[in-house]
């Protein structure tokens, strides 16, 4: 995804530099890689994007599942969360307390 994302933006980038025209001094390579540096500084945001966008669906394909009865999410963090999980422990009535 990250190599698709770069390539995508060195494309844009060489796009910009055709279109902009007049090159003068600086020459294809000189501007397409300024163009590249500076497109480079979207790619953080897109891919925040993009995780945010992949913990929303799935707490939506958990929220869905027919195999556990009552299944509520309540933030997108349950991911990360169930992964730290070591023990689960219960009283008698069958309540989680949380240590």
């Amino acid at each position: 995804m990250l190599k698709l994302c770069i390539f995508l933006l060195f494309c844009l980038s060489i796009a910009l530099t055709l279109l902009y025209g007049n090159h003068g001094k600086n020459g294809l390579i000189p501007r397409t890689l300024k163009y590249t540096i500076l497109l480079l500084s979207l790619l953080p945001i897109s891919l925040r994007l993009a995780l945010d966008f992949a913990k929303i669906y799935w707490k939506i394909m958990v929220g869905k599942d027919t195999e556990v009865a009552e299944t509520r999410i309540r933030n997108t963090r349950v991911a990360e969360d169930l992964g730290k999980i070591n023990y689960l422990i219960l009283d008698k009535t069958g309540t989680i307390t949380k240590n």
